[in-house]
């Protein structure tokens, strides 16, 4: 970017526009501009624009930088514990939900934080927010002269930077400055590197008390009484009435403010009292926005488009570049999910070789199924080969299973030869191993016993006998 030569700030206050244009010289700044222009009442902002440059925001080395007045803006000073920007982020948007008269949707609200607090974990955050349609109405108003700020921000803020770029010293305390006008006073009120609250103060000449009673009131509302540790003064006479009203009523020193020496008129004068009450708030804006100012609050405004032109017209003049970056990245992260996806499969073994067997208190009946399903008898089986085979002229009685797997049929037949033709049938099915007749009575009503062993059958051992658990 380049460097910013000249600085435009527009402060916008009752009816009136104030419009100050500072540019560098040598290792100073120069008042090169100063103007008041009056508001119509009837065509408000727009109207008043009439007389800015047009133009001026598409110049890379010049900044505009623009405020809304006080009296749109909601300002608040609150205090949160130390956090992360998203934390901070999340704690002013619920606060702000929680305290705002408007909804929050149709607010435009930024914050800035502060410095710590001496002995403490927490810092101040100043919060502004403004209403949208009041943000679009300053802009519209701006756009309407070809006149587009940088950044739009508040008279809150206009300020604050009219104390740290233009004030010589640092801040000491809580202090109030007072630009006083002809007719009107700017009573800011500023306190832990903060400008808490800013008021337009009317002041008659016939009746400089009351200004004085409601600068006073202003500082007993923002921080009480006893806290305040000076008053910078800027405008009339420091012998003037009102400035020992004010000083009796505010029992602190009276300093008369005054701005860095190296901020110069056109001719190189020093800036006078009355000039710095009149224009001070847009002074500071544009101070702020010839030392580029970060910290300042925005609202609003449009970005730095030459700024991104040039950016993307380096990017585009060598494409090869940005290909290459894209090769590159995508080479990088294959590598970053092989290596991830390894490192997680190495994880999942070790947890799983380390965890224990989740079927373990299942194994007993496992084991007890399966030894159901090695010894188990085909009982279906053997009775239907049994039923094929008998011949019509054998009654079978009895069919028993002994303990040794051994199959005992008894029975009677009329005819001997139908028991013998029987045994070769079994012998030959394959059902059975071995076939024996133990016993045949022909003569006694032919009463027969025959035995057979099936095939295929796996004898069940116990160990320690009968009743002990199975092998």
């Amino acid at each position: 970017m380049a460097e910013l030569k000249t600085a435009i700030g527009v402060h916008i206050s009752g009816r009136t526009l104030r419009r100050v244009e500072v540019e560098r010289s040598g290792s100073g700044l120069r008042l090169r501009r100063a103007e008041s222009l009056p508001l119509a009442a009837a065509s408000g902002t727009t109207a008043s624009m009439a007389g800015l440059p047009r133009g001026a925001a598409d110049r890379p080395d010049e900044r505009i930088v623009a405020a809304l007045p006080a009296l749109d803006v909601m300002t608040r000073c609150w205090t949160f514990p130390e956090g992360g920007e998203a934390r901070v982020r999340q704690m002013v948007a619920n606060r702000l939900e929680a305290e705002s008269p408007v909804p929050v949707e149709e607010l435009t609200w930024a914050y800035r934080l502060g410095p710590r607090l001496n002995g403490r974990a927490d810092r101040s955050v100043l919060v502004q927010a403004a209403r949208n349609n009041r943000i679009a109405q300053q802009l519209a108003g701006l756009a309407a002269a070809n006149c587009r700020p940088h950044l739009l921000t508040s008279e809150t803020e206009a300020i604050g930077a009219l104390m740290r770029h233009g004030l010589g010293g640092g801040e000491t305390g809580p202090e109030l400055l007072v630009l006083a006008g002809a007719d009107e006073w700017l009573a800011c009120v500023l306190a832990d590197g903060l400008t808490r609250s800013v008021r337009h103060v009317r002041a008659e000449a016939a009746r400089r008390d009351l200004a004085c009673r409601e600068v006073r009131q202003l500082v007993e509302t923002e921080l009480g009484q006893g806290r305040l540790k000076r008053i910078r003064w800027c405008g009339e006479d420091p012998e003037s009435e009102a400035h020992r009203v004010l000083e009796d009523w505010l029992p602190v020193p009276v300093v008369p403010f005054e701005i860095d020496e190296r901020v110069v008129n056109a001719d190189g004068t020093r800036l006078r009292p009355a000039e710095l009450a009149v224009y001070g708030p847009a002074i500071g804006l544009a101070l702020a926005g010839i030392h580029d100012d970060r910290t300042l609050i925005g609202l609003a405004g449009v970005k730095e488009e030459a700024e991104l032109r040039g950016r993307l017209d380096r990017l585009l003049a060598h494409p090869w570049r940005c290909t290459a970056a894209a090769v590159g990245l995508l080479v990088l992260a294959v590598l970053l999910h092989v290596i991830i996806l390894r490192h997680e499969t190495r994880l999942m073994k070790a947890a799983v070789e380390q965890s224990p067997a989740p079927m373990a208190g299942l194994d007993p009946k496992v084991r007890a199924m399966q030894r159901l399903e090695r010894y188990r008898i085909d009982v279906e089986g053997i009775m239907a080969e049994l039923s094929r085979t008998i011949p019509s002229s054998v009654i079978v009685s009895s069919v028993q299973l002994s303990r040794e797997r051994r199959l005992v049929m008894k029975g009677t037949a009329r005819d001997p030869k139908a028991i013998y033709g029987w045994i070769e049938a079994l012998k030959k099915c394959g059902r059975f191993s071995t076939v024996n007749p133990e016993r045949t009575a022909p003569g006694q009503g032919g009463d027969f016993t025959i035995t057979a062993e099936p095939v295929g059958i796996q004898k069940l051992t116990t160990v320690g006998g009968r009743g002990e658990s199975w092998r």
